[in-house]
């Protein structure tokens, strides 16, 4: 039986239990209190509207950057047509962005370039057949950088038509592509006007060689005429070398002569190399009888000035591949010049070894006690007609051909001369040539 009040009469027991209104607001399920709740959801919504605008803001300076950049811009869509092109591009493919999204990048693409690009790709298939070219490349490759030129579809800003740029794409995670295209028709014209000139220097430095090269010989031959006749005379084949005045103004010509027939050799030498005249007949040669024509050669120089000249050579000999007579000059040239800025009591030394662990080149190195050079003049004393000026030492005579001639010699027989100098300490300067 349903307990309760009588039919017809009301309930005096309310259906919610209220709270007295003095007291506090009724706690809602979380147990938080509904005006906290509304001042939070107020904070965020404002944090919101903040994050909103904030990023609104990101989104417009990206896109003042991405219209404002110097290259073109094209984004490609899954299709392989214009999606999305910067102003750049717009302005120099003389289209509205609306009037290029959707057409297909070959249409902006010289006709000739596309077809190079073409012919790198296999086949289409059915489903690749309506893809544009430049989207074929990139799905098929990765990526591209080719050099093209634009078809402007109007009035440009720019003559896009005449210009080169370097186009550069890739593929995008979504199935579409961005292509960047910079123009470089500036560089190109100065990389080709750099190449003129180069040409025309080149030109001009092989004429001058050659005149040079014709000189030379002009002057040698007389010049040898004259150090025939004067030794001839210094012999006493004519009496002239019985008068003492006679016989000492004769040797001033002797060595005069001899000294500028050197110059003229040296002169001759360097034209021949620079005009690609010279001719290397190398062979197998013993370094050993090399060096030992070179001391000949030198030794009375090197009494003279009290300079001792030492060689040192592995038992057995080396043999290296090489021209005897350029190796000889070469020699000639390194230990006169050290001899001539050793002082007395100071020694010159050639040391040869073979290079470890290969032993296929040998190495010469010519190292002297003298008053040494700068670090920062090593590179002048290799240039032709360059001489250093030694406070320390005496100016000795040479034109500053020596070292330079040296160096192209080395660099003929495909080594490189390597100087090593310090003021006080002495040179060392060392080649290396192929064992023979």
């Amino acid at each position: 039986m349903l307990s309760g009040p009588p039919r017809g009469i009301r309930d005096p027991r309310p259906l919610i239990a209220l709270p007295n209104r003095s007291g506090p607001p009724p706690a809602l399920t979380d147990g938080r209190n509904p005006t906290d709740r509304i001042e939070r959801l107020q904070a965020e919504t404002a944090e919101q509207k903040r994050v909103i605008a904030s990023l609104a803001d990101t989104v417009a300076a990206l896109q003042r950057t991405f219209d404002q950049m110097d290259a073109l811009v094209l984004e490609l869509g899954p299709d392989g047509r214009l999606a999305r092109v910067n102003r750049t591009a717009a302005d120099r493919l003389g289209a509205a962005p609306e009037r290029l999204c959707g057409l297909s990048p070959d249409r902006l693409i010289a006709p000739e370039h596309c077809e190079s690009l073409a012919q790198t790709l296999p086949p289409a298939s059915p489903e690749t057949a309506s893809w544009p070219v430049l989207y074929r490349y990139l799905t098929t490759h990765g990526s591209l950088e080719q050099e093209v030129g634009f078809r402007p579809l109007g009035p440009t800003t720019a003559t896009a038509d005449q210009s080169i740029h370097l186009l550069r794409g890739r593929c995008l995670p979504d199935g579409g592509a961005v292509l960047v295209a910079v123009e470089i028709t500036t560089q190109r014209r100065r990389e080709a006007a750099l190449e003129r000139a180069y040409v025309r220097a080149h030109t001009l430095v092989r004429r001058r060689s050659e005149f040079l090269a014709h000189m030379t010989h002009e002057l040698r031959t007389p010049l040898s005429s004259i150090i025939t006749y004067t030794d001839s005379m210094l012999s006493g084949l004519f009496g002239f070398a019985a008068n003492p005045t006679v016989h000492r103004y004769l040797q001033m010509i002797q060595r005069s002569g001899e000294h500028l027939l050197a110059i003229t050799n040296d002169v001759l030498d360097l034209a021949k190399i620079d005009a690609d005249r010279v001719t290397l007949f190398e062979e197998s040669i013993d370094v050993r009888t090399v060096l030992d024509d070179t001391v000949t050669l030198l030794q009375a120089k090197a009494d003279e000035a009290e300079v001792r000249l030492g060689v040192e050579v592995p038992t057995g000999g080396v043999r290296v591949l090489a021209d005897r007579l350029r190796l000889c000059q070469v020699l000639v040239n390194l230990v006169s010049n050290g001899v001539k800025f050793t002082p007395a009591g100071g020694e010159v030394t050639v040391t040869v070894r073979v290079d470890q662990p290969a032993e296929t080149r040998v190495s010469i190195t010519v190292a002297d006690n003298g008053i040494g050079i700068a670090s920062a003049d090593i590179p002048r004393v290799l240039e032709p007609f360059n001489q250093i000026c030694r406070p320390h030492g005496r100016r000795h005579e040479g034109t500053g051909l020596g070292l330079p001639l040296t160096k192209k010699l080395v660099e003929l027989h495909g080594s490189s001369l390597v100087v090593d100098s310090s003021p006080g300490d002495g040179t060392r300067v060392t080649f290396s040539l192929r064992r023979g």
